[in-house]
């Protein structure tokens, strides 16, 4: 279902091999799991205020971090989302 939703929205046919499937899950959980241990690691030193919003870095550290080891490009809109995300948190930790 979701690969024939899309396959229509890209109007192209798309090739999903079972060691892109295993590389995605593992690099996956390899960036999840180094994101929780840091992140218990910085819950011992901040306020749950400012531990609340620095939770927002998770997409922008995993986006990041996985891109090289998927070898995806690092588009200039990836940068633009995770420089806002990135501002954002600033603000408010300000």
């Amino acid at each position: 279902m979701i690969y024939a939703a899309i396959e229509i929205w890209h109007h192209e046919v798309i090739h999903i091999s079972l060691a892109g499937i295993y590389y995605s899950t593992l690099i996956g959980a390899i960036t999840s799991a180094l994101i929780y241990v840091l992140w218990y690691i910085l819950m011992k030193e901040l306020r749950g205020v400012t531990s609340a919003v620095i939770q927002m870095l998770v997409p922008v550290i995993v986006a990041i971090s996985s891109a090289p080891l998927l070898v995806e490009q690092i588009t200039t809109r990836l940068i633009l989302a995770g420089a806002t995300m990135l501002t954002g948190i600033l603000l408010v930790t300000i």
